[in-house]
């Protein structure tokens, strides 16, 4: 059995979320309900609405009462509602894009559409699980069977170049974890490139 992980290691009371969302996004809201329900764990959260126009507040608005946002975290400032205007862009420098990109490439399962958190490819052959405790097992079987060049997760990370960045292998199939792990590999080889689309696969 994977080892047991406490939910206050994810997120802790210093941490301030962006949370970058965008109207008609069913996964983007159930995602956004989740953070909110661990509002109390945060320092704050700060939602970005992406696909609206600037002087578009009624989303904003919708959002709010969709989610049961109360004026008193508005207020506060513990919980911002924002049009993101380019702000994903210029945090990014454009790797948002390139991120999304590498993931739906590398983990995009046939008939959904969107990347896949519990994709392993092992041999060139990938597989996809129903659970991470079940790409977990399959992931353990292979690799007390000697197999080391498994590619992990959403952004398929190679395990025999990056264990040390994985961590553990119940860690390698976080999707926050294996996304940070291939942003950060990603970012390294755009500078010494400086182009994100050359940066893929390197």
């Amino acid at each position: 059995m994977p080892p047991k992980t406490s939910r206050k290691d994810v997120l802790r009371p210093t941490d301030r979320l962006l949370f970058f969302s965008r109207p008609d996004c069913p996964s983007c809201d159930l995602l956004l309900g989740k953070l909110l329900n661990r509002i109390n764990e945060l320092a704050g959260i700060d939602i970005y609405l992406s696909g609206i126009e600037p002087s578009d507040d009624t989303a904003a608005r919708d959002c709010a009462s969709a989610h049961e946002i109360g004026p008193k975290w508005v207020r506060s400032r513990r919980i911002t509602l924002n049009h993101d205007a380019g702000t994903l862009v210029n945090l990014t420098e454009g790797e948002g894009k390139v991120l999304y990109a590498v993931a739906l490439t590398e983990s995009g399962r046939s008939g959904i559409g969107r990347p896949w958190p519990w994709t392993l490819n092992v041999g060139g052959r990938g597989y996809f699980f129903d659970s991470r405790q079940a790409a977990w097992k399959a992931l353990m079987k292979w690799l007390r069977a000697g197999r080391r060049s498994i590619d992990i997760g959403l952004m398929q990370v190679n395990w025999r170049y990056h264990k040390d960045r994985l961590g553990t292998p119940w860690q390698a199939l976080d999707s926050y974890h294996n996304l940070r792990v291939g942003a950060a590999i990603l970012r390294e080889c755009f500078h010494a490139r400086r182009d994100w689309w050359a940066s893929v696969g390197c």
